[in-house]
């Protein structure tokens, strides 16, 4: 049973080799501490942990190949990214990337974007079986009205519980 990483890296890794963890923490105040992030990796399993950062929960940014993330627990900031800001001009896009049997439950704090969920995924490769359960996010920025959710080119459901 593996122990738990706070402020730690994970190098190179051959394939087979699978580090072993029960979770990954940083305060969540932290700036700038991403989880896991992810470049020009492929094979990846991550599954059954808890990720307490900063910032993003895991990043997953260009040239990756064959990654499976299942029950995973995201928080107290940002959960799974894909792409960057683009701040770099090397960077390449994500590609390829199909995102299925995801669930987000019990989501629920303020957000000072109106825009509180976005989902955006790609018209040739759609999110399948996406299920929002219980998220309750109170819009408390500038713009009048309550908080809205985004999803595009997503196939799934919303409900409460």
């Amino acid at each position: 049973h593996g122990g738990s990483l706070t402020h730690s890296s994970v190098p190179d890794t051959a394939p087979g080799d699978s580090p072993n963890t029960d979770g990954i923490t940083a305060p969540g105040d932290s700036p700038n501490t991403d989880g896991i992030k992810l470049g020009f990796s492929s094979n990846i399993h991550i599954s059954n942990t808890v990720i307490g950062t900063g910032d993003n929960c895991i990043a997953i940014l260009s040239r990756n190949t064959n990654m499976d993330i299942s029950n995973v627990k995201c928080g107290p900031r940002h959960g799974i990214i894909v792409g960057s800001l683009g701040k770099n001009k090397d960077e390449n896009d994500v590609t390829e990337l199909t995102i299925q049997d995801l669930k987000l439950k019990n989501i629920y704090g303020t957000s000072k974007n109106k825009v509180a969920v976005n989902l955006q995924c790609s018209k040739s490769s759609p999110c399948k079986n996406v299920v929002l359960i219980d998220i309750n996010i109170e819009h408390n920025g500038v713009d009048d009205g309550p908080s809205t959710a985004v999803c595009e080119n997503v196939d799934g459901s919303a409900h409460v519980q």
